[in-house]
Formats: structure tokens, C-alpha cells, sequence
């Protein structure tokens, strides 16, 4: 399971490396005005193995990308990434978090400059993120988020935003649905 979780956070954390918590500070306030969001949501289901019990147990992964954009140019992404593991042993869960915590977090929030955070709500583990586009310099980093986002390295606008059409483009090939 270990390595499913690890799969699936690395998904979230290089999708949402170059984090900026200030964007709206860099923005004057008639571009505020103009500033608009939209939710894209994803939810898949996958299995692993309890490591206390030995038996498999099915896990329901909901993900959740808010797009900031201006004037069709995406300035922001905020990522919120939900493991449901009601049906694994709550040591299981426990451990789970505390490794992850340790080793994939921590790790990159260390080695990225990132500010992912994780946290347990019962049985759930949660990852969030948040990155603006403009901050990213760093061409392995948009090559990462191209291969989990779909953000072509290619097509980003010259001032460091992306199309906010081909995001969405990118996003529903991958399975994520528009929020209503």
C-alpha cells in the first residue's frame, strides 16, 4: 500500500511544487477583480494490502485542483489530495501517516521549497498544496507537472502563466470532471 500512497502523493507534490501562499499579494487590484477560480474533482479507488492484518482492504482516493486564473491565463493551483482508509487497521493508518509524513513531506517540502502539508482526520490522510505558476524556474519541475497535470513545459504563456483552455483540456483527459 505503501507504494500506492507514495504513487499518489507523488502525483499531488510534483503537481503542486513552487508553492506561494501570497499570490493575491503580487496582484494590483484591478487584476484582483478580474481573478476567477474553477474546481476540478477526480476520485479513484484502489487496494493494498494491511500490513498488520495481512488482508487486501479497498481505499477511495479523491482529489481536488482549484484553478486560479485571470483573463484565461492560470496564475495558481491549490491541490487537495483525500486517502480513505476506513477499512485498514487503524495501526496500519497510523504508521502510514507517520512514514509519509516522514519520508515524503517532509523530504520534499525540504528539497523542493514546497509547502505541502499533511494531516489524519480519523482514517483519512490528507495532502495539500498550493503553487503559483509564475514561480516555477525550474524545467524538471514543469516536466513533472506536465506528466501528472498535463502542463506542457511548451505551452506556457511568457510570463510564466498557462492557457487555462488547455489545462482544462489536459485535466479531463486525465479523468478530473469540472464542479458545478
Amino acid at each position: 500500500m505503501k507504494k500506492i500512497f507514495y504513487i499518489a502523493g507523488l502525483i499531488m507534490c510534483i503537481a503542486l511544487v513552487g508553492c506561494s501562499n501570497n499570490s493575491s499579494e503580487n496582484i494590483d487590484n484591478e487584476t484582483q477583480n478580474n481573478t476567477e477560480s474553477v474546481t476540478y474533482v477526480m476520485t479513484e479507488e484502489s487496494e493494498d494490502i494491511d500490513s498488520e492484518t495481512n488482508e487486501w482492504f479497498d481505499i477511495t482516493n479523491k482529489y481536488q485542483l482549484s484553478i486560479i486564473f485571470i483573463n484565461d491565463s492560470v496564475h495558481e493551483v491549490q491541490m487537495k489530495s483525500e486517502y480513505d482508509y476506513s477499512k485498514a487497521s487503524t495501526t496500519y493508518v497510523n504508521e502510514l501517516y507517520e512514514d509519509n509524513k516522514a519520508t515524503l513531506v517532509d523530504e520534499y517540502n525540504k528539497n523542493s521549497g514546497v509547502e505541502m502539508s499533511i494531516s489524519k482526520n480519523d482514517k483519512n490522510i490528507i495532502l495539500e498544496s498550493a503553487y503559483e505558476l509564475q514561480e516555477i524556474d525550474n524545467a524538471t519541475i514543469k516536466d513533472y507537472i506536465h506528466i501528472n497535470c498535463g502542463l506542457d513545459p511548451e505551452k506556457y504563456n511568457d510570463d510564466g502563466t498557462y492557457p487555462l483552455s488547455d489545462l482544462e483540456k489536459a485535466l479531463e483527459e486525465k479523468g478530473f470532471t469540472k464542479e458545478s
